[in-house]
């Protein structure tokens, strides 16, 4: 009797389909055209490649070089192509993820519902410093909001608060005013009812047209390059004031310098305000929508976020692993690492890390050349393997988005499906079982966000950024930097206060 065969043999003579290259396969170019595109789907399943991620370049007006999108993104034309793609990719054998347009884009979903929505309107803190003469005064923009006035005589460490009159100020003695308030600007990422109307126009859109493919032909979506969130909304301080019982805007100069604990204790106050709000609000509905039909979402966001850099984690998205523990495949591009994302993955049972790779490195890459690209992200945890890209069309050549497209232009394509093959080997596999390693890198947030001012990062957490980059190195694509624990040969997670609030020691 023949012995059972192990997953890992089994895995290995038959990957799952889900585990081939999911390409970016980008509508632009040319107006699309519905035989085309099955004729297209046709090559890249015979190539290994059944998975692909519809993206428009140029979804509402011409950008980047190349005309409008034909037809138009979301027009009813547009729908009709897209449900006999899905219909294509069930009789095919294939799967789809939609983009979402939410981050890098030209659909501008949050600026028309801004425009149509004061509460969709998101607000940034600005501050108008002075050196006055006593009995000066200065005040703010009329389009500003007035927060508070705080007021150095010469030599003073510390500030007194001032009354603000109709956006101004006056100083009693010589010295130093701070004006500081808010203006409108971007999308309100702390506002329920923004967020909500956000994911309607979009993945209501989606559910509406082609639920019925939802979880089935559409495995998922991706987001790219997520905004930033927000400094202040209009019940901010409210918010402050319930939650940490003090009240914020007697501190707020505090938000852009301060060495001091208090000044640390603030501004850690403040940004965890800014991820919970953003939480609740975005980071979880969007994160349940996609459970609730079975879907996953990758992402790269903004860098150097991506890249596990501290003062960017914060500054962008208050605390980076936090609010995006609420993606199922975290994942960054060539310019960001596999190893945060992979320690995301593990700490809340994500199965999928997503690499986007290796877009604007040219034409003329070999297949070998890109699986040797692609073994450090391996390595670092990846496991699902995203080209950039698939062209519906170059225009004769003339036409061409951060090239190459990895596809059945290339003269190596009647090689592609051993390649595709070997990257679904290695994708699958890595999915198997349990990661575990001995070692855990401490990805200090809390010095993050207490060091992080709105005017920049304090010393303090550039040395807790090299201290990290000399341990763990650098994966970024073009000038890789190996740490001394890649030297010595040994794996490692990221861990942050999230497990260090949960974790327990045993005897």
């Amino acid at each position: 009797m023949a012995a059972a065969q192990s997953p890992l043999a089994a895995v290995f003579q038959n990957p799952g389909r889900d585990f081939s290259p999911t390409p970016f396969w980008w509508w632009s170019g040319e107006r699309l055209e519905p035989q085309r595109l099955r004729w297209q789907m046709q090559q890249l399943a015979q190539g290994g490649v059944f998975n692909l991620v519809i993206l428009n370049l140029a979804p509402t007006g011409p950008l980047y070089g190349k005309d409008a999108d034909d037809p138009p993104f979301f027009s009813e034309e547009w729908w009709a192509i897209f449900q006999g793609v899905c219909r294509d990719a069930k009789a095919l054998g294939m799967r789809l993820y939609f983009y979402d347009q939410i981050g890098f884009s030209g659909a501008n979903f949050q600026g028309r519902l801004a425009s149509r929505d004061p509460r969709c309107r998101g607000r940034q803190l600005i501050c108008q410093r002075y050196e006055l003469g006593e009995g000066e005064t200065a005040s703010l923009p009329e389009s500003c909001e007035p927060l508070a006035a705080f007021f150095w005589p010469r030599n003073a460490e510390q500030p007194q608060r001032l009354q603000m009159h109709d956006r101004a100020a006056t100083a009693p003695a010589a010295g130093r005013l701070w004006l500081i308030g808010s203006v409108v600007q971007g999308f309100d990422y702390f506002n329920a009812h923004a967020c909500r109307a956000l994911l309607e126009a979009i993945h209501g859109q989606f559910e509406q047209r082609v639920g019925a493919y939802l979880g089935n032909a559409i495995a998922g979506s991706f987001q790219d390059e997520l905004p930033h969130l927000p400094t202040w909304s209009s019940d901010f301080a409210q918010c402050f004031q319930d939650k940490y019982g003090y009240d914020l805007r007697d501190h707020l100069w505090m938000l852009w310098q301060g060495d001091h604990a208090q000044a640390f204790h603030t501004r850690i106050d403040y940004h965890a305000l800014r991820a919970e709000l953003a939480q609740e609000a975005f980071f979880k509905p969007f994160f349940e929508w996609h459970q609730r039909h079975g879907m996953i979402c990758g992402f790269d966001q903004q860098g150097p976020a991506r890249a596990g850099d501290l003062h960017g984690g914060v500054h962008i998205y208050a605390d980076y692993l936090r609010t995006h523990r609420w993606y199922a495949a975290p994942g960054a591009d060539l310019h960001g690492e596999a190893h945060v994302h992979r320690s995301l993955a593990d700490r809340f049972e994500r199965p999928r890390v997503w690499m986007e790779g290796f877009h604007s490195t040219g034409w003329g890459g070999t297949l070998e050349e890109t699986f040797d690209w692609l073994l450090p992200w391996l390595r670092g945890g990846a496991n699902l393997y995203n080209p950039h890209a698939v062209y519906y069309s170059t225009r004769g050549g003339w036409w061409e988005w951060a090239p190459p497209s990895t596809c059945f232009r290339q003269p190596y394509w009647r090689h592609y499906r051993l390649f595709a093959d070997a990257v679904a080997r290695c994708c699958h596999a890595l999915t198997l079982g349990w990661h575990d390693c001995d070692i855990a890198v401490y990805y200090p947030t809390l010095t993050a966000q207490a060091g992080t001012t709105l005017d920049g990062p304090l010393p303090m957490v550039k040395a807790a950024q090299e201290a990290i980059r000399r341990l763990t190195g650098r994966a970024y694509w073009s000038a890789p930097e190996p740490g001394l624990l890649d030297e010595l040969g040994e794996d490692y997670n990221f861990i942050d206060d999230m497990i260090l609030d949960d974790a327990c020691v045993e005897d």
